[in-house]
């Protein structure tokens, strides 16, 4: 099994974050492409033996205008800390559901309904996740991180306390297992000499890294220890219940 978090971007011209785990946490691809047949070939690289496809994106929306009921539950439950999602809709979305589209044109029959995937021994299942309140759980954080929108310096901090919650993850249940000579480690020793287009392929590599661990999680703790926000119907967004699973408790308030 591999386990793809691809933070998807807006729209077919710009970059989406791509990264890969096996089943023991080590990270076994990681990149940042463009276009719905780049990343279709990304993930056809990696699913071969079974997957769980993470994506930040809206999956299931099938309301005209609004917001589903996934994401009002979990502005509900992580709005205060500042960890709410944005609303979706068809209007919003021009009609198109960009990640729904990219998992049918897959050759693997990807199942769109968050069951519990270790009922079968070897499947593929696409889910929708959101980096924000995953982090806020996972790094134990007091405020959600803030590393998309502000003055650069903050971003760049915001960026760092993001992999310092991915690198503190080694030791939780399961482990997330960080390549010290991959593409993540190598642009963050120059996080502070990246710039534009450069430092947003950072961010968008992270956030598939979290992607791809809330896929993992999932695996393992199934729903007994992971939000199932919505329903399959009408939308679901997994968030990952961590507890006391990792030691090193972040505070992102300051």
């Amino acid at each position: 099994m591999r386990f793809i978090g691809v933070d998807l971007a807006w729209g077919g011209r710009n970059p989406s974050g791509l990264a890969v785990l096996d089943e023991r946490g080590r990270v076994m691809g990681e990149d940042v492409r463009t276009g719905d047949d780049e990343i279709a070939a990304f993930v056809a690289g990696h699913d071969r033996d079974g997957a769980v496809l993470a994506i930040d994106a809206p999956l299931v929306v099938d309301n005209p205008t609004g917001r589903r009921a996934c994401e009002a539950e979990l502005q509900a439950r992580y709005g205060r800390l500042g960890a709410g999602p944005y609303p979706s809709n068809l209007a919003l979305l021009g009609g198109r559901v960009r990640a729904m589209e990219l998992v049918r044109g897959l050759e693997r029959p990807y199942l769109t309904a968050p069951v519990d995937p270790r009922r079968a021994p070897r499947g593929w299942w696409a889910v929708e996740v959101f980096p924000h309140p995953a982090l806020v759980e996972l790094g134990h954080l007091t405020r959600a991180l803030r590393y998309k929108k502000g003055r650069v310096a903050a971003r760049v901090d915001g960026l760092r306390r993001l992999h310092a919650v991915l690198a503190a993850l080694e030791a939780a249940t399961p482990p997330l297992r960080l390549r010290s000579d991959g593409r993540l480690a190598a642009e963050l020793a120059r996080l502070d000499s990246l710039r534009g287009r450069a430092r947003k392929g950072f961010e968008d590599l992270a956030d598939a890294h979290v992607c791809a661990y809330v896929a993992l999680w999932w695996w393992w703790h199934g729903r007994s220890r992971t939000l199932v926000a919505g329903d399959e119907r009408h939308g679901a967004i997994l968030v990952p219940q961590a507890g006391g699973g990792v030691d090193n408790h972040l505070d992102a308030s300051g």
